[in-house]
């Protein structure tokens, strides 16, 4: 559900904030969903070396926590927010 929740918000609610309350084109969008898209491409590979060592339990809490961690501030973004602090 929490995985769920993250993809929504960076594939749905993404475009509209860039767009709509950031009043910035597609160029910042395409530039914010690559780096989101390389980023997972590149902690993929990291993140299941240790899930293939021990049991899958302790990564996905620890995967989850983090995500919970990182969700709260992408709530609250405000209109002047840069492309910094979208990644």
């Amino acid at each position: 559900m929490l995985n769920a929740s993250v993809i929504g918000l960076i594939t749905f609610l993404l475009p509209f904030f860039i767009s709509d309350v950031m009043h910035h084109g597609s160029g910042l969008l395409s530039a914010a969903l690559v780096f989101c898209v390389a980023t997972s491409a590149l902690i993929t590979p990291i993140a299941g070396m240790p899930a293939d060592r021990s049991r899958p339990l302790p990564d996905v809490t620890w995967g989850n926590a983090l995500k919970a961690a990182a969700l709260p501030p992408v709530l609250f973004l405000a209109p002047d927010t840069g492309l910094a602090a979208l990644q």
